[in-house]
């Protein structure tokens, strides 16, 4: 509970008053997010790199709040709540949680590491209470440990309790410092120097720095815990005021565990603690689970507990959500969820858990943040791990793909291993592979979002929100963006399998899909793209020249993929090399595809035949083609697999007159080649607009594009209902600045505004594909609202009209392709403005563009 008087006494130095009429004087909590805010709390406006709270004071109020505290004034009398202005939101959130603190006074017993800092937490708690969750003598505040979460925490701090347990995280120089002055901890436990924000800190200099700075802020008549068996550890020995009580493995310990086991049920340590012996078990999974049993009992018996009763009070203790805690999974399977977090540490430490469990093993794993993204010794030794560990292998994530791949060179074997894109795709993945009685351990950082993993494979998903972590709606709605760049594409890898699925439909069971990858999968993203396609139907890939198909295969690609422009003859050998098939249309290119294909001892190289039966672009005439099928037909090295057309006018409707010539004329083809002996394993004609309008339904091989990326083939062929866009293109604002009338804005001078404007600058322009000429993308949205572009266009700035939209300001989302509230704004939508069709709006969006998937 969150008192008025407390605020404003706390927050004296900051200028702390009210502003309006006073509705209320104590609140529930404290809430940062308006998604997240119950009716009764007190709502936070604070400023960030990404977002202003003060334009979410509305939507609070709207949610119930009972008051805010701003950083200027706001008239919420009217919704019946009480503004509290302050000079520094933050700054004010540290006063009050130090005032509230040193008046309550409870016993404070402090928890600061690297890893393991909450399941420990959790420990001691657990042991404190006798294993009671309600006990209201005790307070934690979980993972909330920085110096803006831990006052929000302290938000549920009441008068009964009599002992606060709290973790404590740094990770910047300094931040422990602070902690402390609101803390104020009689007893510390440090549990390992294993760092998690290497860059941050500065690795382990930096985060041994912070931890001495706990250990000498713990009073004379304190306690400092130390995990002894880190000789790093131990040296802060000498920085403490108080007594040190050291425990582990190792020896001279105070507090030694002198026999650990593990099992797939838990853990049993055996104490050892001034001569006397007691074996303690919980359910706890992991050797290295055992310091947290530990540091708990150390706890106890700094609390007058003996060993009975110590071993008694921590038999219940179980994993906690999001670590290493066993759920019922799909398929007869066990998870292993441990999606809370990764660093290597806890990652080598969940592997080593995972080899005490029978049957297939497989690891789920996203990316881990404190991995290099070029390896060191010990990542190569998580990779070692793995490749022992791990009968499958799936990652998400770019750090996490390259951490698999290297554990190819320990012996993983290259179909132990998939990489994936999307929560959605591993369960695919998993449901076509899990057996009874297999293990599936899900791990990585916090912006992999493993629990979505989690969610998708538990057997019983509507539990997900008592079992899993992250579950709150400001979680469930956060995009970590790139952060290379504030322009980005966001792609839906469940619409790209959605629409996958419906065209797989719409061909039927007996007509394969090859989906079509050309110009970076219209420009998508052409490896996300394949990945979620072929895992939900697709059976080939197309794509348009070779370094597209190269691309495919370094990303690990298999699949068949089919070169459907023009090859030169030089590029035999990679293709035989890539495994790929390609389009024919001449003897030559055959013959030097035989030529490679037999030098390099390589299998026959699949070959399409290209037939030209009236668009007049690559391929044979209809009178060509009965003469280079039997030359090929005698070509060592070469497999004719395919024939095919493509249809000119297939968008323009079902009836039209000269796509039923082609299809005609294709038709007549094949029969005169199949009468004279030629079978071809795929004939296909339609492209997606044929597929919509059910043209060429003889073939067994449909080719889409356009339509997996959920845009309509043309105006005359949209999309059948169902479909979805893949694809946002999105950046932010840069500045917001205040023109007076008669301004200039631009480049030449194009646009003068003809009343007093404001024009807020965003960082996209023609050099990613936002185009400036001859005509332009017209308008984007911004807070809900469409906002004209004005001025021309520049390599990589434009400027919008937000006159007309209130509060724009810097570092707002600002929609270029998308939805945004009610609005949207489509491919389709910006076509008709440039004066060209959809499929060249998304091809032109350049590379640097960074390319996410939410």
């Amino acid at each position: 509970m969150i008192s008025l008087d407390d605020l404003l006494a706390s927050c004296r130095d900051l200028g702390a008053s009210t502003y309006g009429p006073v509705f209320g004087r104590s609140f529930g909590a404290i809430a940062y997010d308006s998604r997240t805010l119950r009716p009764g709390d007190l709502f936070v406006a604070m400023r960030t790199e990404r977002a202003d709270g003060h334009d979410f004071v509305a939507a609070a109020c709207e949610r119930g709040a009972a008051a805010v505290l701003v950083e200027r004034p706001i008239d919420i009398g009217g919704r019946g709540g009480t503004c509290i202005v302050v000079r520094d939101t933050r700054a004010a959130l540290v006063a009050w949680a130090g005032f509230v603190l040193t008046r309550q006074a409870p016993d404070v017993i402090a928890v600061g590491g690297g890893v393991g800092k909450t399941s420990t937490q959790a420990a001691i708690v657990h042991l404190l209470s006798g294993g009671e969750l309600a006990d209201t003598t005790i307070f934690q505040n979980g993972n909330l440990n920085d110096l803006f979460g831990l006052p929000v925490a302290l938000g549920g701090l009441e008068l009964s309790h009599q002992t606060a347990v709290l973790e404590l995280a740094s990770d910047r120089v300094g931040e422990m410092e602070e902690l402390i002055g609101i803390a104020r901890p009689r007893t510390a436990v440090i549990t390992n120097l294993a760092p998690v924000h290497r860059d941050s800190l500065g690795g382990v200099g930096g985060l041994m720095a912070e931890l001495r700075a706990l250990v000498s802020a713990v009073p004379a008549d304190g306690l400092v815990i130390l995990n002894g068996d880190d000789a790093h550890l131990r040296s802060l020995t000498a920085d403490c005021g108080a007594p040190v009580l050291l425990y582990g493995h190792g020896a001279p310990i105070d507090l030694q565990a002198t026999q650990v086991e593990a099992s797939t049920e838990g853990i049993s340590v055996t104490l050892t603690y001034r001569g006397a012996q007691r074996q303690i078990e919980s359910r706890l999974l992991g050797l290295h689970s055992a310091y947290a049993l530990l540091a708990a009992a150390a706890v106890g018996l700094s609390r007058g507990f003996d060993l009975d009763e110590i071993a008694s009070r921590l038999r219940g203790l179980a994993p906690l959500p999001g670590r290493l805690r066993p759920l019922p999974g799909i398929e007869g399977s066990l998870l292993l969820d441990d999606s809370q977090s990764a660093s290597p540490r806890s990652l080598a430490a969940a592997l080593e858990t995972l080899d005490l469990f029978p049957a297939q093993r497989i690891v789920v794993l996203g990316d881990v943040p404190d991995l290099n993204m070029h390896l060191n010794q010990g990542d190569e030794a998580l990779a070692a791990q793995i490749a022992v560990s791990a009968d499958l292998l799936l990652t998400l994530g770019e750090r996490a793909e390259e951490l698999g791949n290297a554990a190819g060179s320990w012996g993983l074997a290259r179909e132990r291993h998939m990489t994936l894109d999307s929560p959605d795709d591993v369960a695919t993945a998993l449901r076509q592979r899990l057996r009874p009685g297999d293990t599936v351990l899900v791990k990585g950082g916090e912006a992999a979002r493993m629990e979505r993993v989690v969610e998708r494979l538990m057997q019983h998903p509507a539990d997900a929100s008592k079992l899993l972590v992250r579950q709150s709606q400001g979680w469930k709605q956060r995009v970590f963006v790139p952060m290379e760049r504030p322009t980005w594409i966001e792609l839906d890898l469940d619409a790209v399998a959605g629409n996958v699925e419906r065209i797989c439909r719409l061909a039927g069971p007996s007509t394969d899909l090859m989906v079509v990858l050309k110009a970076d999968a219209y420009g998508h993203g052409a490896v996300p793209i394949a990945r979620t396609a072929l895992l939900h139907g697709a059976k080939m890939a197309a794509v348009a020249c070779l370094s597209e198909a190269a691309d495919l295969r370094r990303a690990g690609i298999r699949a068949p993929v089919l070169l459907l422009g023009y090859t030169p003859a030089w590029q035999a050998r990679d293709i035989v090399r890539l495994g790929l098939s390609a389009t024919v249309f001449s003897l030559d290119l055959a013959e030097h595809l035989s030529r490679a294909a037999i030098a390099a001892g390589a299998p026959a190289v699949p070959v399409h035949i290209k037939v030209d039966t009236g668009m007049s672009r690559l391929g044979l005439r209809t009178d060509q083609v009965a003469e280079l099928v039997a030359c090929l037909k005698r070509l060592p090295g070469i497999q004719v697999e395919g024939i095919f057309t493509h249809l000119a006018t297939a968008d323009e409707s079902a009836e039209n007159a000269f796509a039923a010539t082609q299809i005609d004329r294709f038709r007549d083809v094949v029969r005169t080649l199949n009468d004279a002996g030629h079978e071809f394993r795929y004939v296909h004609a339609a492209n997606s607009a044929a597929l919509v309008n059910g043209l060429a339904p003889e073939c067994n091989l449909v080719r889409v594009g356009i339509l997996t990326y959920g845009l309509d083939p043309s105006p005359r062929t949209p999309c059948p209902d169902g479909f979805r866009p893949v694809l946002a293109f999105k950046t932010r604002v840069a500045q917001v600045k205040s023109l007076a009338a008669g301004s200039c804005v631009s480049y030449g001078c194009t646009f003068v505004t003809n009343r007093s404007s404001t024009i807020a600058v965003i960082p996209v322009g023609y050099g990613d594909g936002f185009r400036r000429a001859p005509s332009g993308w017209g308008e984007v949205l911004v807070r809900g609202r469409r906002a004209p572009v004005v001025g021309t266009v520049c390599m990589d700035m434009s400027m919008i009209d937000v006159t007309d939209v209130p509060g724009v300001r810097e570092g707002d989302e600002v929609v270029l392709i998308g939805s945004q509230g009610e609005e949207r704004i489509t491919v389709d939508d910006v076509a008709r403005r440039l004066g060209t069709i959809n499929y060249e709006v998304v091809t032109q969006i350049l590379p640097r563009v960074p390319r996410t998937i939410p």
